[in-house]
């Protein structure tokens, strides 16, 4: 019995010993340059995602009901849209490695880093408004039978 007990004891330590080295393999395997940014990026990219599948959406679908200028405007809203999202990503992601280089500098400027990351959500904020102007008017495109179909 007190054998019985002792293994199951030993078993148990060495599941824990073996969690914990698990665990303190990965926390000291992450390198600098494997670290996660100081300003992570705001996951705006499901409502880009989502505006896109819609845009897409009402374009196929819709489509057998769309008269062929309503066709014209959604292609040409669908590619200008796209092109001003991938303009508006990489202005922000730009933002964000000059962030992170700031970062790593030796004399670290809080001013001029608060100042980029001001920047870089101000650009967010455009983003979002440009996002919701693309969908009045995809809504002043689309009829209300349309819209819901």
């Amino acid at each position: 019995m007190k054998k019985l007990m002792i293994k199951k004891k030993a078993r148990i330590l060495f599941l824990a010993f073996l969690v914990f080295g698990v665990l303190a393999v990965n926390f000291f395997a992450i390198t600098p340059g494997e670290r996660r940014p100081l300003c992570q990026e705001l996951d705006d990219t499901a409502r880009e995602k989502e505006f896109l599948k819609k845009l897409s959406h009402a374009r196929e679908c819709a489509g057998s009901g769309l008269s062929d200028t309503q066709k014209k405007k959604l292609k040409k809203l669908e590619s200008t849209a796209r092109k001003e999202l991938i303009r508006r990503d990489s202005e922000i992601k730009t933002l964000t490695v000059e962030i992170e280089t700031l970062t790593w500098e030796s004399p670290l400027g809080p001013e001029s880093i608060n100042e980029l990351m001001a920047m870089r959500h101000e650009r967010q904020i455009e983003k979002n408004k440009y996002l919701d102007d693309v969908y009045a008017k995809l809504d002043k495109i689309l009829s209300s039978k349309q819209k819901e179909a």
